[in-house]
């Protein structure tokens, strides 16, 4: 437990971190560049590193620290820790997160937030949490940025390009069982009579596509593993 807890205190520290480099960026502090980047996107905030050069990656980086930080400190934590280290790494990621307008970092956010009450909870704390969920949780996202449109999801644009990106794929791997190559597909959409590539937001996407419906047997077999090694520890326990 206690190896646990040290590791994900070490990752929320390094989520942290991130999260700082990208509102110190709106102040001029900007070692990594992310002006140029945040430009590019319109005002989205972005680094200017490999894993958070986009708004969206930024966001799904940065939000994770939400739920950490209350977990770690401040669900039975000290005074010290709910008193100054939680209020200040749940600023400087609520703070990034927000500047990045994403709209799947705000939805992740609430998610995780919910599961923070829901899991291990008596059953009216979780009756509770998911009707404010399901009403003040969900009237306070369409007051983030990018979020008055999420009326209808499927017509999202970001969803309908998603949507081309993954059925590209599924093409892939019911026409060539073995993919298109380790590293070579690329989902192309059309829109607006314009053609050009994007990402296709998921591991399962992606490897279906590049190594066909074998690579993704054995991925998904490997996950499964891993799960089935998981369970038997805490069986054994």
């Amino acid at each position: 437990r206690e190896k646990i807890l040290s590791y994900l205190t070490w990752w929320n520290a390094m989520l942290v971190t991130v999260a700082a480099f990208g509102v110190l960026s709106l102040y001029g502090i900007d070692p990594t560049g992310a002006r140029e980047m945040t430009s590019r996107v319109e005002g989205r905030l972005a680094l200017g590193t490999w894993m958070h050069n986009n708004p969206n990656a930024l966001a799904h980086t940065t939000v994770v620290a939400l739920a950490f930080s209350y977990i770690l400190f401040f669900w039975r934590a000290p005074v010290l820790k709910k008193t100054v280290y939680f209020p200040i790494c749940v600023f400087i990621a609520a703070y990034c997160t927000y500047e990045t307008q994403s709209k799947g970092g705000f939805l992740v956010g609430a998610f995780l937030l919910l599961l923070v009450f829901v899991i291990g909870r008596p059953p009216l704390v979780k009756i509770i949490a998911i009707t404010l969920a399901a009403s003040a949780g969900v009237s306070a996202l369409a007051f983030l940025p990018r979020m008055g449109n999420i009326d209808n999801v499927r017509s999202e644009p970001g969803v309908e390009g998603r949507l081309m990106a993954w059925h590209t794929a599924r093409s892939v791997v019911r026409n060539n069982p073995t993919g298109e190559g380790y590293q070579e597909f690329e989902a192309w959409i059309t829109w607006e009579g314009e053609s050009f590539p994007i990402a296709t937001h998921s591991s399962y996407v992606k490897i279906g596509g590049d190594l066909g419906i074998y690579g993704l047997f054995l991925f998904s077999a490997l996950l499964w593993l891993a799960l089935r090694t998981l369970l038997a520890v805490r069986k054994s326990e």
